[in-house]
């Protein structure tokens, strides 16, 4: 339904006109006021209950507000309480919350009062406090009094309280932490970071209340420190020379299987000891299926009275691709993926090792 167009204002008599013309130029003035302008705003009346508010108390499913002219659309929405978009389903959020729920599984939250602000996966205050949307898992990121934290959830049923398990933070100053405490890894085997700048070097827990059965190295790891020595080299790395060319730069290390070979020669294994690392993992092109959400329709007479049952239909919110993905066993990758490993040392132990031979 268009927009009402108002209607023309006839010409406005002037007193110097003749008196016939003035007639004439009132009665239409007149009749402009009485028929033309209450049709008008008749029409803008019907226009707004079927195109763009709020009937009975629910929205008809049409835009709020005109595209064009651009004029016509709103520049703030106020709304005491809380918002649906997206999604047929309502949500209760707990007293203390405002939020706009985006879809069926997903809603932003926030308190008024103590300046807490929620965006959530698969959960949302309710009434009694976090809970499941959908039967899988939840996850949220949350930014309470200046700090960032991330939270997941396991997998819960729909309606059941959700126990948050928090996986890192930003504190308000800018520091960066897990968790909880030596439990995380930063990066992976798959996915390392390439350079770390910092203004000193790494702390390693060295703390004797923190250590057990404490030893000077025995003969033969004395012997395999001595021979670790012998396998420093130089040596650029692959990645670097197919970028850099002949420019990429040399490095100085060991091998680490050599030196995996030198504890073995004297039968130690060398994964016994912290200094040497090996990782595995699988990689895969997964098909990601489509994610479609709900979209509903009504229709509503003049009256405002709903004409049908709502109309529901599927509509694409994300189209199907294929993502490289990375596994850590053999169980949880799919059939066919690719098999990869890695070798790593810990330099910081290999040097202290070594100086303990000398």
């Amino acid at each position: 339904m268009a927009a009402p167009i108002a209607p023309a204002l006839p010409a406005i008599p002037s007193r110097s006109a003749p008196e016939a013309d003035f007639d004439v130029k009132m009665f239409a003035l007149f009749k402009w006021a009485t028929d033309d302008f209450v049709s008008f705003m008749e029409a803008w009346r019907a226009y707004l209950e079927t195109s763009s508010t709020i009937v009975d108390g629910a929205l008809n499913g049409t835009t709020i507000g005109q595209t064009t002219p651009a004029a016509g659309a709103f520049t703030e929405l106020d709304v005491f309480g809380s918002v649906v978009v997206g999604t047929p389903e309502s949500w209760t959020f707990a007293a203390s919350w405002r939020g706009i729920k985006v879809t069926a599984r997903h809603a932003l939250q926030a308190t008024p009062n103590a300046g807490s602000v929620a965006l959530s996966s698969n959960c949302a205050i309710g009434p009694s406090g976090w809970e499941y949307t959908f039967d899988a898992m939840a996850g949220n990121y949350a930014q309470a009094g200046g700090a960032h934290i991330f939270n997941r959830a396991v997998a819960g049923v729909e309606g059941d309280p959700v126990t948050f398990i928090e996986t890192a933070r930003f504190e308000d100053n800018g520091v960066f932490k897990p968790g909880a405490d030596n439990s995380q890894s930063l990066g992976a085997a798959a996915k390392r970071w390439s350079v770390v700048y910092a203004g000193s070097g790494a702390i390693n827990t060295s703390d004797e209340r923190s250590k057990e059965q404490i030893s000077d190295l025995d003969a033969a790891e004395t012997r395999v420190a001595i021979a670790a020595k012998g396998l420093l080299k130089k040596f650029k790395f692959r990645d670097a020379v197919a970028a850099k060319g002949a420019t990429a730069r040399w490095h100085f290390g060991v091998i680490a299987q050599e030196l995996a070979s030198a504890f073995e020669a004297e039968g130690l294994d060398a994964f016994d000891y912290g200094l040497l690392c090996w990782d595995e993992w699988w990689e895969a092109d997964v098909q990601v299926p489509a994610v479609y959400v709900d979209e509903i329709t009504k229709l509503f007479d003049e009256e405002g009275n709903l004409l049908a049952e709502p109309i529901t239909e599927a509509v694409l919110a994300e189209p199907a691709r294929i993502e490289r993905q990375t596994f850590e066993s053999a169980e949880t990758a799919p059939e066919g993926a690719e098999r990869f490993d890695r070798y790593g040392v810990r330099y910081d132990e290999l040097i202290a090792f070594i100086l303990a031979a000398l």
